[in-house]
């Protein structure tokens, strides 16, 4: 009787190991952790999208701005009586508040009509041999700043 149990379990076809793995609840098991994963990394990465784009909050900017070229513009006299390597830092100051300062010194206006570029917080390190172009140039460079110069007034865009 053993040997024709024996020759029978020769005899049977036997399913490869994968496929007999595959029909495991320990393979549904390691599946369901799997998709619940990647489900919740998608709903958290979704999540934190949706707050960045509603966040109004100032964010924190560095700029660095030293340039010796002042071939660009005219400068206002006030910049001018300053002694040449000037530097003026403005640490976690408004976007608008850094350029209604800094306007006298380049005899420019500012009119910035969005609210979201107004409240932009930076640091700027400003360098009195720095020309108008190149300060815009310089803020512009930052996804929340978008300004342009025209007929002595800053304006966003």
């Amino acid at each position: 009787m053993i040997d024709a149990q024996w020759q029978r379990l020769k005899t049977a076809k036997r399913k490869p190991f994968l496929l007999r793995w595959f029909a495991t609840r320990k393979f549904t098991a390691v599946i369901s952790l799997i998709i619940i994963s990647c489900s919740i990394v998608a709903v958290g990465v979704s999540i934190s999208l949706r707050q960045s784009e509603k966040d109004t909050s100032p964010s924190e900017l560095a700029v660095s701005i030293a340039d010796d070229d002042t071939d660009n513009m005219a400068i206002n006299p006030e910049i001018a009586s300053l002694p040449k390597d000037t530097v003026i830092i403005f640490e976690d100051k408004k976007l608008n508040d850094v350029l209604t300062e800094l306007a006298p010194y380049y005899g420019v206006t500012v009119e910035l009509k969005r609210p979201q570029t107004k409240e932009v917080r930076l640091f700027l390190q400003w360098d009195s041999t720095t020309t108008i172009d190149e300060l815009i140039e310089h803020l512009n460079s930052f996804d929340r700043i978008n300004l342009t110069i025209n007929e002595n007034v800053i304006t966003d865009y």
